[in-house]
């Protein structure tokens, strides 16, 4: 775009309210305008390949046929993701209601494109998508290449002349509301403010002219600003609102008033917000304002919608009745929308899936090769039958009443994983202070010194505000991941030792480099666990080939205690519906240099990879032949699925 004339289109658009201009195709993400379902999309093989790939297909390949019907998967996926933003046509021209495309949304991709759907087509109608769209309008007329480029107009939230609103005076802040628009959106953000007080927002309050108007701000899936009131702790203003004619918000999809309420509740509850939260679900409760629930007695309070949930055990439960006079066990319940599968517009667009899908390969040989891969997946599934662990555990640790040592010997006669499952999954809860907005800013306002080497003095910042004991772990990595200032984190107070390793896999430092850090620094890494697991193990369980080959140089031991698995088991923990087992087969050659001791549960998972993927089987056991499971071999597939992570 020229210069001189993208300047002028800018001039002409600030003259109509606070705006800019932004690219969709940004690579820096605070600039970035993208559509709520960019996060899901994903790189696939042109259609070309695609087309190859299937003409050439071994349908009595496991694998060929998990990758030929993957690659089917994704060709609707984004056939789906590329037409129903489009879908909102059938409700204008009032051919089906709302519920009906928000559900049909769901069906062909998930709830989270349909709750982004829904609230689209609801907003479309609020005063500041109908300026943006008027805005935009002009912009594309004056520069039409601009949408083409992904260009377009946004409105700033908040108003910035708004920004520093709660640090003016009384005189001031009435010259600014009375010389600038406030929006509903604005209010919203500052709703969500927790450093602007209820006084500001309610002088706010008075400055709208609609204050029942939809909110275009897309921090929440509501158009309402009671429902930000909410969300923001606000149970003041919750109250004002409600008496100016407010009601609690009952959208049949997207969350209600009264279930964002129980959402925020569950946020809060271990915080200083926990007495707002409780004080608004009250409120809430003299409207009757209903929530769905999948649990709602004395033992557990649980429900879900679009991207949020709820959820309070027994204890909580009755701290809520003997604290607040609160039971959750009274609110009123109200039913999910439903659709049949066999609706006409699903069936509908089925057809048209099905027919973009076709013109884009070759339709005989796609019909014939879709079916002869679905059949040889689904004999080759009905050889494995396994259970689920948790019902296999459960059952055993009920049979043995809590006996701890007779559970784990009955585990591992059937499988170590089971032993791995029931130590980390049946270990006692940690006792603590839940982690507040406070200490998570203050920890991250800490690594400007941190990144200009003044370790210690962010821990100072830290540590300027009192923070429990039970929190200390959770700082300490949290100033970890930092990669930097090791050395004044372990003689802080923060430091509580590295006691499971699992949680370096998770906060992505479990590298050589962090590892020899802490070495050098007499962190006793190289020994096991709290778990009785080695760094092999973890790397194993990641298949991390180079980190196993460093471990292995660096004479890290193989395993840590007997129980549980093994580096070797975990590695071979295979999947269904995995397409390539290259990384396993890697990580496996990588874990025989240690030269572990073969049991029959390396076998039997062997087994499983010589039923699925013969070609990795071959590869590994001619590599290693003590791997090889012969005929005679009363070995057995493994009883549960492998899982290799808790």
């Amino acid at each position: 775009m020229n210069k001189r004339l993208l300047i002028g289109i800018g001039v002409v658009l600030l003259g109509c309210g606070v705006i800019y201009v932004s690219n969709q195709y940004s690579s820096d993400p605070s600039e970035t305008t993208y559509s709520p379902v960019e996060e899901y999309n994903v790189t696939v093989k042109t259609l070309g390949n695609v087309s190859e790939e299937i003409s050439h297909a071994d349908t009595k390949n496991y694998s060929s046929c998990l990758t030929i019907l993957n690659q089917q998967n994704q060709q609707k996926s984004n056939w789906a993701r590329n037409s129903y933003t489009s879908w909102d046509g059938y409700v204008k021209e009032g051919i089906y209601s709302l519920n009906e495309v928000t559900l049909v949304v769901e069906h062909f991709l998930n709830s989270n494109f349909a709750e982004s759907f829904r609230i689209e087509y609801i907003r479309s109608d609020a005063p500041t998508s109908v300026q943006t769209k008027g805005l935009n309008d002009r912009f594309f007329d004056l520069e039409p290449l601009a949408k083409e480029w992904g260009l377009s107009v946004m409105i700033k939230v908040p108003n910035p002349k708004l920004k520093n609103f709660e640090h003016l005076t009384l005189l001031e802040k009435q010259t600014k509301l009375a010389e600038n628009n406030v929006s509903v959106d604005d209010v919203a953000y500052f709703l969500l403010d927790k450093n602007t007080s209820d006084d500001s927002i309610l002088m706010m309050f008075e400055a709208l002219e609609n204050p029942f108007a939809k909110v275009s701000y897309d921090r929440y899936a509501t158009t309402s600003l009671l429902d930000y009131a909410i969300m923001g702790h606000r149970d003041n203003i919750v109250n004002a609102m409600l008496k100016r004619g407010f009601r609690p918000t009952q959208d049949e999809y997207l969350g209600s008033s009264m279930e964002w309420a129980l959402s925020a509740l569950t946020y809060s509850f271990h915080d200083d917000n926990r007495a707002s939260a409780a004080n608004i679900v009250l409120k809430l409760l003299d409207f009757n304002a209903a929530a769905r629930f999948e649990s709602q007695t004395y033992e557990l309070v649980e429900g879900r919608f679009p991207r949020q949930f709820f959820r309070f055990d027994d204890s909580e439960i009755q701290t809520l009745i003997i604290d607040y006079n609160l039971d959750l066990t009274s609110i009123a319940q109200r039913k999910n929308i439903r659709i049949s599968e066999n609706h006409p517009l699903i069936e509908t667009l089925e057809k048209q899936q099905l027919a973009s899908v076709k013109g884009s390969l070759n339709q005989t040989k796609l019909n014939r090769i879709i079916k002869e891969c679905n059949a040889h997946v689904t004999e080759l599934n009905k050889r494995w039958q396994p259970q689920e662990i948790h019902d296999v555990v459960s059952e055993v640790a009920s049979r043995f009443d809590g006996d701890k040592k007779a559970i784990i010997r009955e585990l591992s006669d059937t499988d170590p994983v089971l032993v791995d499952y029931y130590l980390r999954k049946y270990r006692a809860p940690n006792k603590g202070v839940s982690v507040n907005q406070a200490l998570l800013d203050k920890i991250d306002s800490s690594y400007t010194y941190f990144r200009k080497g003044k370790a210690q003095q962010g821990i100072d910042l830290i540590l300027s505000e009192p923070v429990h004991k039970s929190q200390y772990e959770f700082v300490m990595y949290k100033l970890l991941m930092f990669q930097t200032g090791y050395s004044a984190i372990i003689q802080s107070p923060f430091w509580s030792g590295i006691n499971d390793y699992n949680e370096l896999t998770f906060r992505r430092l479990l590298n050589s480099d962090f590892i020899e850090n802490m070495s050098v620094l007499g962190v006793p890494i190289y020994e096991p666990d709290a778990y009785g697991k080695s760094l092999v193990y973890y790397a194993a369980s990641k298949h991390d080939a180079e980190l196993i080959s460093y471990l292995f140089e660096n004479n890290v031991q193989f395993s840590g205690s007997n129980e549980g698995q093994d580096p070797l088991h975990v590695a071979l923990n295979i999947r269904k519906n995995t397409n390539s087992l290259m990384s396993i087969e890697k990580t496996v050659n990588e874990l025989m240099r240690f030269k572990p001791t073969i049991d029959k549960f390396h076998k039997s998972r062997m087994k499983l990879v010589k039923l699925y993927y013969p070609e990795s089987y071959a590869r590994l056991s001619a590599l290693h032949p003590e791997l090889r499971v012969n005929e005679d071999e009363a070995i057995s597939l493994p009883e549960t699925y492998l899982y290799t992570y808790f």
